[in-house]
């Protein structure tokens, strides 16, 4: 094998080998909301900002139970659903739900698969937008107001013509799961291309296998 060869199979290693980590990243996305919250002297969960809560845990499509906090506003409008970004968690999403408690009756903030010791693992949309969908109607609710950021924003867009949503607010929403995994790896120093390209299709072809099966 030439000189060509050997680096071609090298390079072809490389992307492999970046690829399989990236996806398992991005399934599995790394703790320590926590612990910046504490370092920034923030809330830990609800009790801390002074907002009466509950947690309780919705059965998802595919059998997992994933916590969710239901918060008690001070307000009379609409039910809203936040939902955190890749890599983060209920409690990031606090400050938010602050904000809305004088004017909302009713703030959950669901913690995403995979994410905060939540079972499961990310599927960077696909699974998250059908757990979505399962706490809507869980809740019962015919007048919902969503709100995301990232992949919440990825997620709660999906879910904009439910019947119970009159209200989406996405803050610089993931444009598609390949868009998610170029700013997770971005967000580590490297260059989305090729890897993030590559394992874009990757979790496309397994979106379609899982959503076929």
């Amino acid at each position: 094998m030439g000189l060509i060869g050997l680096f071609g199979v090298a390079a072809a290693m490389w992307i492999v080998g970046g690829v399989w980590v990236l996806l398992r990243r991005a399934g599995h996305p790394p703790a320590g909301a926590a612990g910046a919250a504490l370092a920034a002297g923030q809330p830990l969960d609800p009790t801390d900002a002074d907002l009466p809560w509950q947690r309780w845990l919705v059965r998802t499509s595919d059998g997992l139970d994933l916590p969710v906090w239901d918060i008690a506003g001070d307000g009379a409008a609409a039910t809203a659903v936040l939902v955190h970004d890749w890599g983060e968690a209920p409690l990031t999403m606090i400050g938010r739900a602050l904000e809305l408690s004088a004017t909302t009756r009713r703030i959950l903030i669901p913690c995403l698969r995979g994410h905060d010791g939540a079972a499961g693992a990310c599927s960077l949309g696909p699974r998250e937008a059908d757990d979505l969908a399962r706490l809507l109607e869980t809740i019962d609710c015919d007048d919902v107001r969503l709100e995301g950021s990232g992949l919440g924003g990825f997620i709660v867009e999906s879910a904009r013509e439910a019947s119970p949503v009159s209200h989406v607010r996405s803050v610089e929403p993931w444009d598609s799961q390949s868009d998610g995994l170029r700013r997770i790896l971005a967000a580590s120093g490297f260059p989305a291309f090729p890897i993030a390209t590559v394992a874009g299709l990757a979790a496309r072809c397994t979106s379609a296998d899982t959503s076929s099966s």
